[in-house]
């Protein structure tokens, strides 16, 4: 990982390394290093990529870009999307309205507003015919039709039918779904409701707890439906290496698995 800290003086960004200033504020945008040794970098409305000798390794000629993830980045140019990889080569063509990050090897693309799915050479092994979907998690991907939403396989077999009125998609086993009331619930990976439509919203369950509302607060329940953290927050994160970002009242702060307040944010 690198050792090299994201800095922000006077409106633009560089990076600190062991306390000293090594790549000067120069950016008006610039995010982390990742893995593959790139940042994303900004100037003058132009994305490129610098490594971490601040040198520019793909020149500032995108309208945007994303963070590269498994050695490949989302790219925009002219409202329309595609990726490439960090040796600046177009992998898949810039032609989509809109595309996802790849999650179980397949990303969601949308064009002339229909959405399908993308393999890793550019392929179309779902074709672009849902109103709306989501990205593939435990081999199920939320898709909508006729206002309703169902899961498909990676073959695009409709294995838990077009019924529920939105959803958050699968993680541990269990997904949220909401009714024609507007009440949220969750179903197994068979299209069984394992816990019944009483919230009003839910998020997916994230190390093991999932953030439901009731009477506008939050609170986190077990995949039996305990209660485990009471509803008292206004807004919360799902959980991730055991922590939750949470807001009450005015005060904004992280809490345990437990509910416990473990650091404060101002």
């Amino acid at each position: 990982m690198s050792t090299l800290k994201l800095i922000k003086e006077h409106g633009l960004y560089g990076f600190l390394k062991d306390g000293n200033i090594f790549i000067k504020p120069q950016y008006n945008y610039a995010e982390e290093f990742t893995e593959n040794g790139l940042a994303v970098v900004c100037k003058n409305s132009k994305y490129g990529f610098i490594n971490q000798k601040g040198e520019v390794v793909i020149a500032f000629q995108y309208d945007w870009v994303d963070s590269f993830e498994q050695d490949i980045a989302i790219v925009e140019k002219n409202k329309k999307y595609g990726f490439i990889n960090d040796n600046n080569e177009v992998i898949i063509p810039i032609q989509y309205d809109h595309v996802s990050q790849f999650s179980e090897n397949l990303a969601v693309v949308q064009n002339n507003n229909k959405w399908g799915f993308i393999n890793k050479k550019g392929e179309e092994v779902i074709p672009l015919q849902y109103e709306d979907a989501w990205w593939f998690w435990e081999n199920l991907a939320p898709v909508q039709k006729n206002g309703l939403w169902g899961f498909i396989n990676k073959y695009n077999e409709m294995i838990i039918p077009l019924q529920y009125f939105d959803t958050n998609g699968f993680n541990d086993g269990l997904a949220p779904v909401a009714n024609d009331d507007d009440q949220w619930g969750f179903i197994d990976n068979q299209g069984k409701l394992v816990i019944d439509f009483q919230y009003d919203y839910a998020e997916n369950f994230s190390d093991s707890l999932a953030s439901v509302q009731k009477d506008d607060k939050y609170g986190f329940i077990d995949i039996h439906n305990n209660l485990v953290i009471p509803f008292q927050y206004d807004y919360t994160t799902g959980f991730n290496k055991g922590l939750a970002y949470v807001k009450k009242g005015n005060k904004n702060f992280y809490i345990n698995k437990q509910g416990n307040t473990v650091c404060k944010r101002l």
